[in-house]
């Protein structure tokens, strides 16, 4: 009679642990749905809803199976301690560039100066990027890298708002690598909203924004020289750098013919 009870004791134990791993399966798959970067489908959106639904009664299914054994669910082994953290990798001023594979990104931190971080947020397609919004920090209040994460609003082309919060963590100091999330609070153009946007994004320059510059030049005429102004030589590129702006050369450098007239 003894060895009949417990080959049903274990009989029901080992239904439990296989209910046990089906929950963990459901659960994995919908956390892998709320952080793809993109608009859910009609038919992930159902699914996710139908998973909400049956997880409730699944483990209360689960509690019935572990009351109903006297041996109880099998003990699982201690957790192994979590290991320590690496300290973080301080944020540095400058332009940074990445994204996705749905969303490329151009973010611009300047503690220094403005005390601002913003972005413009791109989506990728089959013809390029299209523009999509902007994203900056409150406005009023001035953002320390240290804190890591700020409240943030953005805007759409069509003049769409949101608020939202950005999260930004170095990942490696010596490439200025770091990783992201973007959470918006409402839609604003195709950006999918109440869930993190994740992306990686890597620090390009101190400049934080850049313009090119295509010089044509009359015959004749020489070229653009540098200039003295409070005690230094001044170039086209310098008068920009000082605003933060890096210049870069498009097309070649041409002399026209000197007009007749």
């Amino acid at each position: 009679m003894n060895e009949v009870k417990e080959g049903k004791m274990k009989e029901l134990s080992d239904r439990g642990k296989e209910l046990k791993a089906f929950i963990e399966a459901l659960e994995q798959e919908y956390n892998s749905l709320q952080i793809v970067g993109r608009e859910l489908s009609p038919e992930e959106l159902e699914w996710c809803r139908r998973i909400q639904e049956v997880l409730p009664l699944l483990r209360g299914a689960l509690d019935i199976i572990a009351q109903g054994s006297e041996a109880g669910p099998v003990p699982e082994p201690p957790a192994p301690p979590a290991p320590t953290p690496p300290p973080a990798v301080p944020l540095r001023d400058g332009r940074y560039e990445g994204g996705n594979d749905q969303v490329y990104a151009e973010f611009r931190l300047d503690e220094a100066d403005s005390g601002v971080i913003s972005a413009d947020l791109h989506r990728i397609g089959p013809g390029g990027r299209t523009y999509v919004a902007s994203i900056r920090t409150t406005p009023g209040e001035r953002i320390r890298l240290d804190k890591g994460s700020w409240t943030i609003v953005a805007q759409d082309e069509q003049g769409g708002l949101s608020t939202g919060k950005l999260t930004l963590q170095g990942q490696s100091s010596d490439n200025h690598v770091v990783n992201g999330a973007l959470l918006l609070d409402k839609a604003v153009g195709s950006l999918p909203v109440r869930r993190d946007i994740n992306f990686v994004i890597e620090w390009k320059s101190e400049h934080l924004r850049t313009i090119g510059i295509e010089v044509e030049r009359e015959d004749g005429v020489a070229p653009i020289a540098g200039y003295e102004f409070n005690g230094r030589t001044m170039t086209l590129e310098d008068a920009f750098s000082d605003a933060s702006i890096e210049v870069t050369s498009i097309g070649e450098k041409s002399v026209v013919p000197a007009s007749q007239y």
